[in-house]
């Protein structure tokens, strides 16, 4: 009843109306969002696809990319082991990524990798958490 009583604002004669501010979603990423996680997982495959470095420059390369809890689980990997070679195509998302957690696949000379991305509310960068090889992601 209320509001009969507030006037309605009337577009001017010759003006479109405003558009509605964008909806904001906490289940989707918008496209920076997308565009942050694609760029973390293909540096960071773009590190992790060097077996050819020494392990000390492979590490430095990786590590800026890798949560604390991956830091733990890659520190002391032997690159030589890795059998990826080179990175084959652009990275994309999956469609289970959500806001906090985002999937994003790297096609390479091995197959196709499976980044696991998260970011806390408190940053707003990518970090990976896990790296998944092809014969486990299929």
């Amino acid at each position: 009843m209320l509001a009969a009583c507030t006037p309605q604002a009337t577009p001017t004669p010759g003006t479109a109306p405003a558009s509605p501010p964008p909806t904001y979603s906490p289940l989707a990423l918008d496209d920076a969002e997308r565009s942050a996680a694609r760029r973390t997982a293909a540096a960071a495959m773009r590190a992790y696809a060097r077996p050819d470095r020494r392990p000390q420059a492979w590490w430095q390369a990786l590590r800026p990319h890798l949560s604390a809890s991956a830091q733990l689980a890659y520190a002391g990997t032997d690159p030589a082991t890795i059998p990826v070679r080179a990175i084959t195509g652009p990275a994309t998302l999956t469609p289970a990524s959500l806001p906090a957690v985002a999937r994003v696949a790297v096609p390479t000379s091995n197959g196709s990798y499976l980044l696991l991305l998260t970011r806390s509310v408190h940053r707003r960068d990518w970090l990976v958490t896990r790296i998944v090889a092809p014969e486990l992601v299929e």
